[in-house]
């Protein structure tokens, strides 16, 4: 199984849009693979990178079968780039979409709701330690009940050490892009998943 630090990481996924692969298309096939891990009604917490992304795309991909998928996303600044284009399609198609901050009524309301969990709050570039309000977004994911998928790794988790920044999110299973993150060996229950990037080992 190939193992990739979070800058090894980073640098597969350059050179791949520098090929002319471009990212939407990898955000395109890591959604691909997600849908199959999710279950009608699931809710979908989103942050503002291309973890959050991902998200919106396993969303749209969810309305399409009318899967019903509830989308949050914890952020105080706009989307850019390759996660505002899905979040247009997303928002196109009818998927129900709702930005919070530090009012986590929606949250637990979405939760009281959910039949699941998708985890895409935070990705492998993530180095600070988490604080309020995404601590307090996460607690009460971890304390809900609800089976947890987490997209790359579960948020909190550093790619490279496996160090807990804080908090972090208890995954029921993790779907890992490309490679196993350093920070992720011996950790349970994760599945590794081709998304068109050079050198993908099965």
């Amino acid at each position: 199984m190939l193992v990739l630090s979070r800058e090894e990481m980073q640098k597969a996924d350059q050179e791949m849009i520098e090929l002319g692969v471009p990212g939407l298309v990898l955000m395109e096939h890591a959604a691909i693979q997600l849908k199959n891990h999710v279950k009608p009604g699931a809710l979908i917490l989103c942050g503002s990178g291309n973890n959050g992304g991902d998200g919106l795309a396993l969303a749209r991909l969810m309305e399409l079968k009318g899967e019903n998928p509830r989308v949050l996303i914890q952020s105080k600044r706009e989307l850019v780039g390759d996660p505002l284009t899905n979040l247009k399609a997303a928002k196109n198609l009818g998927v129900k979409i709702d930005f919070f901050y530090d009012d986590l009524s929606l949250l637990k309301e979405a939760l009281s709701k959910a039949s699941m969990v998708v985890d895409c709050l935070f990705g492998t570039g993530l180095t600070r330690e988490i604080k309020s309000p995404y601590y307090e977004s996460i607690r009460l994911l971890n304390e809900s009940g609800l089976y947890i998928l987490s997209t790359d790794l579960p948020s909190g988790l550093d790619a490279n050490t496996g160090e807990t920044l804080g908090i972090a999110v208890k995954a029921d299973k993790t779907i890992s892009f490309h490679a196993l993150k350093k920070g992720m060996l011996g950790y349970p229950n994760v599945e590794v998943v081709d998304i068109g990037i050079k050198g993908f080992e099965d």
